[in-house]
């Protein structure tokens, strides 16, 4: 004769599994296709590079006149 167990998982656990599921599902897709587009087209590295930097200096930039003439 087997003996089967029954295992209670609290609500909130099940809540919290879920909310991270939900979150981490797209960011392995990202995780996987972005390095398949950025090989598969030859300018794809050089143009994200100009748009990682762009935003870095709109962002500084931002920053510096916020802190030269306050909010």
């Amino acid at each position: 004769m087997s003996r089967s167990k029954r295992i209670i998982i609290p609500q909130k656990t099940v809540q919290a599994l879920r909310r991270w599921t939900r979150l981490s599902i797209p960011f392995a897709a990202v995780c996987l296709f972005l390095p398949i587009a950025a090989h598969g087209e030859p300018g794809a590295k050089k143009t994200l590079a100009g748009v990682a930097a762009g935003t870095g200096i709109a962002v500084m930039a931002t920053n510096i006149l916020t802190w030269l003439w306050g909010s």
